[in-house]
Parts: C-alpha cells; sequence; structure tokens
C-alpha cells in the first residue's frame, strides 16, 4: 500500500495503521487456534497486497504484460485458490472476480486497456478453481452439519419455508420436527427416518434453489442481522495472558475493527468518492486504487452473503471472512483518499 502511495504522509499513514490493525489484539489473537481464521486472514492480505500491485502494473503497461506482470499474476492465482479452499465462501469472491473479468472485457473502453493473454488466462483459471472447489465441496461431507443447522433453526420452524423443501422432497416426519427448537449440532437428527438418503442426494442443490428462489428474503434477513454479524470482534476461544496481549491496544483495536454495520455504508461512500475524484479530477493515477476497492466491495458483500446463509450457527465467526476485509478496507480507502486529496491540492501531474 505505502509503495503505491504518492506522498509521504500516506505511506506513514499507510505503514502505521495496517501494522496496528493487524497486531491489535482483535486480529492477534486468532494465531492462537489452530483454526482456518488465521490462516485466511494471512492469505487475504497476501492476495490484496499482490492485486494492488497487479492493478497498477496492468494499468500502466496496457496491452503488453511484462514477465514480472504474469508472474504475479500466477502467485496471485495460488494464493487465492489457497485461501478459497480454507475457507468456503471465498469461492465466491472467485465468481465475483470471473463476473467482473468477464464483464469489463466486453466494454471495448476496458478492452483496449487490458491485455487480452493475461486477463483470458486468469478468467479460465479462476473459473477452473471455482468449479474445481464446488467438485471438492459436494463430495465431501463438511456441508452437511451446516445444512442441518439451517433445516432446524431457518426452515423447519417456518410453516411456508418447510412447505418448500417439502415440495422438494424433504422428508417432514413428528420425529424430524422435534428437534425444532432445540440448540443445533444436534446429531440425534442424522437418525430421522428418510432424512440423510434426501440430504446426500437433494439437500445441498435444494437449499441453494431456496436461496435462489427468495432473493429478497434472503437479503432482506441478512439486513436485519448486521448487528449480530458485527456485534463481536474478539475471538472466543483464546484470550492471551497480561504478560503476552498488550492490553493497551485493546482500544486502539476496538476503534480499528469497529462493532457497527455502519462500515459497510462508509466502504460504498468512500468507495465512490473515491471513484468520483478519479473522474472529476482526473486523477487517472488512482483508477487502479478505484477498481480495486470496487472489487473489494463487492467480494465482501458476496462473501457476507454466503458465510451468513450457509450455517445458521457461529454467524458472527462464519462472516469474519467478509468483515475483517471490510473493516480494513475502510481505513485504506480514507489513507488513499487523503493521499489523493493531497495530489489535488498540489497540482502534481496526472
Amino acid at each position: 500500500v505505502a509503495f503505491r502511495l504518492q506522498t509521504l504522509l500516506g505511506k506513514i499513514m499507510a505503514v502505521g495503521l495496517t501494522l496496528t490493525f493487524a497486531y491489535s489484539p482483535q486480529m492477534a489473537d486468532w494465531d492462537g487456534v489452530l483454526m482456518s481464521e488465521s490462516l485466511s486472514f494471512s492469505l487475504f492480505v497476501f492476495l490484496l497486497s499482490l492485486l494492488i500491485e497487479l492493478a497498477h502494473r496492468i494499468k500502466k503497461e496496457g496491452l503488453q504484460a511484462t514477465r514480472v506482470t504474469w508472474g504475479l499474476a500466477v502467485v496471485w492465482l495460488l494464493a487465492t485458490s489457497l485461501w478459497v479452499f480454507t475457507r468456503d465462501s471465498g469461492a465466491y469472491g472467485i465468481l465475483v472476480t470471473v463476473l467482473l473479468l468477464g464483464r469489463g472485457f466486453l466494454l471495448p473502453p476496458v478492452r483496449k486497456r487490458l491485455p487480452p493473454m493475461l486477463v483470458a488466462f486468469l478468467f479460465l483459471s479462476l473459473s477452473v478453481v471455482f468449479i474445481f472447489h464446488n467438485a471438492t465441496l459436494r463430495a465431501s461431507d463438511r456441508w452437511v452439519n451446516p445444512l442441518m443447522n439451517n433445516l432446524i433453526k431457518n426452515i423447519m420452524p417456518y410453516p411456508d419455508r418447510l412447505e418448500y423443501f417439502a415440495g422438494l422432497g424433504l422428508p417432514v416426519t413428528e420425529e424430524l420436527l422435534s428437534f425444532v427448537g432445540s440448540d443445533g449440532n444436534e446429531t440425534g437428527i442424522y437418525d430421522a427416518e428418510g432424512l440423510m438418503p434426501w440430504v446426500y442426494e437433494s439437500g445441498f442443490s435444494a437449499y441453494q434453489r431456496y436461496i435462489t428462489a427468495h432473493p429478497f428474503l434472503a437479503i432482506q434477513r441478512l439486513y436485519q442481522n448486521l448487528d449480530a454479524v458485527f456485534v463481536a470482534n474478539r475471538q472466543p476461544y483464546f484470550r492471551g495472558s497480561q504478560q503476552s496481549t498488550p492490553l493497551w491496544m485493546i482500544p486502539v483495536g476496538d476503534i480499528l475493527h469497529l462493532r457497527d454495520p455502519i462500515v459497510l455504508a462508509v466502504d460504498l461512500i468512500l468507495t465512490m468518492v473515491l471513484v468520483s475524484a478519479v473522474l472529476l479530477f482526473k486523477r487517472y493515477s488512482k483508477i487502479a486504487w478505484a477498481i480495486v476497492f470496487g472489487w473489494l466491495f463487492i467480494c465482501e458483500l458476496a462473501l457476507l452473503f454466503v458465510s451468513f446463509h450457509g450455517d445458521a450457527l457461529g454467524v458472527t465467526r462464519h462472516t469474519l471472512g467478509a468483515v475483517m476485509p471490510a473493516r480494513l478496507s475502510m481505513w485504506l480507502l480514507g489513507i488513499v483518499l487523503i493521499d489523493t486529496l493531497i495530489e489535488i491540492k498540489q497540482n502534481k501531474p496526472l
């Protein structure tokens, strides 16, 4: 980030804020837990760093990507693939990227400024990764328990939703309905008559069909529960001791890791301000930043939607893969905007 900013103030702010964000207990404590979150956070920051560099290089080089740019693209692809397999919701970040690449390449003003072979390579490679991930996910059993939790918490207590799934073959029995109101993660539900054959044959696709058929309801549920998504910023499994955790950093971390869904609104507003500054003041040197943050915001929404609806339990933890980037991008956007405004005030060359 600092390397691609133009002003000394922007560079200093980028280094100080990013490191404080990373080493505050709200983030650093995850390294003490053997779960996928820590690896997912690290890989995301790595791929975001590579993407920032890639976007600036492509903007500068135009139609002819250099070998260095190709090398960075390959490393970014590998990092992104690893990131997807740490948390399944990341696959939909890849889907968003594929759709944006395809859409952008269809627009003549954009296509004339992009290296066609590099874009085609990324488009096809990411498509393969997305398809491969979905195939391995369906072949595994790791989606079964989240689906059961969704049945118990989000489907069976509601007659209209239950009727929809019954129409898709869900065997509704008294034994199955006896789990309504339970806490979730119920092992006994696996013994419900006729349930598991249906789950393995149709359960995955049935839940996808339900979400697709009721998009406004799905969006409304997410919107109504945004407070629950942002309510926490400390991992609940491990607390560092006073000797290992700088307690004075916790209040600082609370500022950087805001526990309020207003983060999403601020992200959107700042992204729009950055795009407007690029267009109105012709700060074309900032186009790469606008593209990165536009991509990041859309990915955050996709990851948030998928991770929220993926499992009825542990929503706050499951959505961290979207919430952490949202919090980070809000502060990075502020720094990039400050850098841009200083450039405009100093009338630096475009």
